[in-house]
C-alpha cells in the first residue's frame, strides 16, 4: 500500500524518487541537530557534524533539487508519450 502511494507520488520515475530521497536526507540532517539540542545531547550533535560536515544537508538538498529539475522534462515526455499511446 505505501509502496504504491510513494511510487505514484514519484510518477513512476526513479530519478524523481532519487531526488526526493536526497531532499529528505538533507532535511533529516537539518533536523538532527535541533533534536539533539532538545534531548540535551551535544556529543551526538558534534559526532554528526564531524561525520557529515557542516554543509552536508545543504549539498544534499541542492543536488536533490537539481536532479528533480533535470529529470522533470524527461518525465513529462514519458507521460506525454504514454498518454498518446492509450
Amino acid at each position: 500500500m505505501i509502496r504504491r502511494r510513494v511510487w505514484g507520488w514519484c510518477g513512476r520515475s526513479l530519478t524523481i524518487a532519487w531526488a526526493y530521497a536526497l531532499i529528505a536526507a538533507g532535511v533529516v540532517l537539518d533536523v538532527l541537530p535541533l533534536a539533539c539540542d532538545l534531548a540535551n545531547t551535544p556529543e551526538i550533535q558534534a559526532a554528526i557534524v564531524a561525520y557529515t560536515g557542516p554543509h552536508a544537508s545543504h549539498v544534499l538538498k541542492a543536488i536533490g533539487v537539481i536532479t528533480a529539475l533535470v529529470g522533470a522534462p524527461f518525465f513529462l515526455v514519458v507521460l506525454r508519450r504514454n498518454r498518446r499511446a492509450t
